[in-house]
């Protein structure tokens, strides 16, 4: 017996990422794709371009919640950031009318906050997911995979991006911790790390050397629930745009000295400048996971993994989280119920299905004691 197609909601359909989650939706089958946001012309211009019902709507409108139950969808994707400003009321209503939901934010405290709506979704039998991105999902299935057969200890992992320009709420969500404490660890005590500043170079194999500035990311407490014997843990974000790095430690310096309270009002001249440097590019994405450990008899493990991806496709990475759960969510395959981060939920092989057809490249070492 077939299903019936699933009723999928993306609000935030038009913007940078949720642009290219649509594209893929429509190709899925059992998923039933409305493309929303707040703006009328823009959302129905995709819908005609996708061939895709629309609908519009407002995260900020008093009357989301009765206009979300009308549309009884069956899942609600929420591309619409940037999420540390913002609070569960998306994911509140979506409970309440009895949808599933899933986002993109990649803030530590958003996405592993949304265990306080539990409860709540597990009396509404639904699935409340936040986080499904590159970080933790991808990062999350990447890692389960290399720590095989070891007691991980040491957790070195970063994303580069290419210079092209990201959405505003991208750069809204990295000016969000510029200058803030973010929790490094090594060798079991907590690191002094503030967000864009300081930061370290790492070599990637096709790409060569790239800088990556302390970024605060769930990762950086869900690894510690996940994993008791870790010891030394650090994440950094980078690009290959020309002078990104030493701007942003200049804006996280200002935000250190009390000269910059709100960074995020600086995202869209940012933007300008970045737009311009663009053409300075390669379109090269890359990302890189480093682990290391004992075995139960001693002997020491490191292993790395890296991702490459050329002509601009690196955009695609993060969006293929939720495409793998909108396919779970079809099939029937995703039975959990109740309210966490998106890590743990999709195998690394699943994710890399998705990116199948894109110029991105994948290797996986064993490196020497």
């Amino acid at each position: 017996m077939n299903r019936p197609p699933l009723k999928t909601l993306l609000l935030g359909a038009t913007g940078h990422f949720g642009s290219i989650i649509a594209r893929r939706l429509r190709g899925i089958p059992g998923v039933g794709p409305i493309v929303a946001g707040r703006n009328t012309e823009r959302v129905r211009a995709s819908a005609a371009d996708l061939g895709v019902a629309h609908a519009v709507l407002d995260r900020d409108d008093p009357a989301f919640a009765s206009k979300l139950r009308d549309l009884a969808p069956a899942l609600v994707i929420v591309t619409a950031g940037p999420f540390q400003s913002q609070d569960f009321r998306v994911a509140r209503a979506c409970i309440a009318a009895g949808a599933h939901y899933v986002d993109i934010a990649d803030g530590r405290e958003f996405v592993c906050g949304i265990r306080a709506l539990d409860a709540a979704a597990k009396e509404r039998d639904v699935c409340v997911i936040s986080g499904a991105s590159s970080v933790p999902t991808l990062s999350s299935a990447v890692i389960e995979r290399l720590v095989s057969g070891f007691d991980v200890e040491s957790i070195d992992f970063g994303i580069t991006t290419s210079s092209r320009s990201p959405g505003l709420a991208t750069v809204r969500a990295v000016l969000g911790y510029c200058g803030r404490r973010v929790p490094h660890w090594r060798d079991g005590a907590q690191a002094e790390a503030y967000g864009s500043q300081g930061g370290w170079r790492r070599t990637i194999e096709g790409v060569g050397s790239r800088a990556f500035l302390p970024a605060d990311v769930p990762d950086l407490t869900l690894l510690r629930e996940r994993f008791l014997s870790l010891r030394s843990l650090r994440f950094g974000a980078g690009s290959e745009m020309p002078g990104a790095h030493s701007g942003l430690g200049v804006i996280a310096a200002a935000v250190r000295a009390g000269l910059v309270t709100d960074a995020s009002r600086l995202a869209r001249p940012l933007i300008g400048v970045s737009r311009w440097l663009e053409r300075f590019g390669t379109g090269t994405s890359a990302m890189y996971v480093d682990v290391a450990g004992r075995t139960p008899e001693g002997r020491s493990v490191s292993r790395t993994w890296e991702l490459v991806a050329s002509s601009e496709d690196g955009a695609n990475i993060p969006c293929m989280a939720v495409v793998c759960l909108a396919r779970k969510f079809a099939d029937g395959t995703l039975t959990m119920r109740g309210a966490f981060p998106g890590a743990g939920l999709v195998t690394l092989d699943e994710y890399l299905r998705e990116l199948e057809g894109l110029d991105i490249r994948v290797r996986t070492r064993e490196n020497a004691s």
